[in-house]
């Protein structure tokens, strides 16, 4: 497959929460160059009024009726008996053609909890692989974003951002064995060049400071994922 732009919207299965809230998002922000639905995931596209380019997967778990009227989407069918996961192989396909800007919308359903790690697991290997690639998963209500030293992530307080509106939980999760030089700008509880051991929990429900600014999250080595999550999801 030739090379068609930076930057996908990667639909998977799973749960999509807040549809009204990722569309006013995804109409404020720059166009996709590719949309890709992997299986299921065709039916969140239909949710936020979005039509494929390319519709993949073993179709187990899709309506024959709603294949049959996908329209002009390439479709690429695969077995189910394989050794990856219809989510494994459309990160694939965006990153072998060249995708840097990538948000995959679904996933996060805890009846599969298996395939939810599975999807936070592929999105740090896309990260570690490329730490130029921009990587979110998002399921409408909390956002999954890996983070590779140096790197920083700034953010709007959710009074500035749809996505998350309410009061939002701040978390950063170490996925490598340390992480040095962590940051906080704009959040209650600050830090300042940091190390961080995965294991512990103290970088676990953060605010931020202002309602009505921005924060910052830095890490200058070391692999993390930072969580975002309305605070009414969390029990």
């Amino acid at each position: 497959m030739t090379a068609a732009g930076t930057r996908w919207l990667i639909a998977l299965g799973g749960c999509l929460r807040a549809p009204e809230a990722l569309r006013r998002r995804l109409r404020r922000e720059a166009p996709f160059e590719r949309i890709l639905a992997a299986d299921a995931g065709l039916v969140h596209l239909d949710t936020l009024g979005l039509e494929p380019d390319i519709l993949l997967g073993d179709f187990d778990s899709l309506a024959p009726e709603r294949l049959a009227a996908a329209g002009s989407a390439r479709i690429l069918r695969f077995p189910s008996a394989k050794d990856e996961s219809d989510g494994e192989i459309a990160l694939r396909l965006a990153c072998e053609a060249g995708a840097r800007d990538m948000l995959i919308i679904g996933s996060c359903d805890f009846t599969r909890p298996d395939h939810f790690l599975a999807n936070l697991d592929l999105l740090a290997a896309a990260k570690q692989e490329d730490a130029r690639r921009r990587l979110e998963l998002t399921d409408g209500r909390s956002r999954f974003l890996p983070l590779l030293g140096p790197e920083s992530a700034t953010l709007c307080h959710p009074q500035r951002d749809p996505l998350l509106p309410g009061i939002p939980v701040v978390s950063l999760l170490p996925l490598s064995p340390q992480l040095e030089g962590v940051s906080y700008r704009g959040l209650v509880w600050s830090l300042e060049a940091a190390t961080l051991r995965r294991g512990p929990s103290r970088t676990l429900s953060n605010r931020p400071a202002d309602a009505g600014g921005e924060f910052c999250v830095t890490v200058k080595s070391g692999l993390a994922l930072l969580v975002l999550t309305r605070e009414d999801t969390i029990s």
